[in-house]
């Protein structure tokens, strides 16, 4: 299947790469593929409408065009969500961020790291799904943002990557890096206590 819009590829017409292949053709194949809701999206769906009642959920994504596909869907779904990226302004972050709080409804909030990862609060929600693989430091501090002082329920979180694809070879790396690291400290942590004998 497309990792774009879900197509079987035996329904899709074949684009071959020559000199002759105009640029509109590959932008018509890009609108047609990115007017449909990808993988991601239809997960991120999935979660929101399967979300336990009295829960809020926080979707994160580090790539602003993203969140706005999100938006996209879930307004044509008529699912109520809050917005908090670069394209909403100072004053209506403020109030999106205040109505996730305090309001019952909407429980969804997306967020992009640049504006959301430190200096707010976002305990109501219970869940986080991170939509993107990010750096380690940057997923830490938003999903800071939920599991904080004050934050009474478990928070669960979850990652959304795409099997064999550049994200889950992204992840795989950035486990082995940690692992790496977690090892060569248990190594010094021993060879201090050895050498404090």
């Amino acid at each position: 299947r497309c990792p774009l819009c879900r197509a079987d590829p035996a329904t899709m017409s074949r684009v071959t790469i020559d000199r002759g292949v105009r640029s509109q053709d590959f932008e018509a194949l890009y609108r047609r593929c990115a007017a449909r809701p990808g993988t991601k999206i239809l997960a991120i769906y999935d979660h929101i409408r399967d979300l336990p009642a009295g829960e809020k959920i926080l979707v994160v994504a580090s790539s602003l065009a993203f969140v706005r596909r999100i938006h996209r869907f879930l307004v044509e779904k008529g699912v109520p969500h809050l917005r908090v990226d670069s394209d909403t302004a100072m004053a209506r972050r403020h109030r999106n961020i205040r109505t996730f709080q305090e309001s019952p409804e909407p429980r969804v909030m997306l967020l992009t790291t640049s504006t959301g990862g430190k200096g707010i609060t976002l305990n109501r929600a219970s869940r986080v799904l991170v939509a993107e693989v990010m750096p380690p430091s940057l997923e830490a501090q938003v999903i800071g943002r939920v599991d904080r002082l004050g934050q009474s329920r478990p928070v669960h979180i979850r990652r959304l990557v795409l099997r064999d694809s550049a994200e889950s070879e992204m992840l795989r790396l950035r486990q082995h890096t940690h692992a790496t690291g977690a090892q060569i400290a248990q190594r010094y942590m021993r060879w201090l206590r050895s050498a404090s004998c």
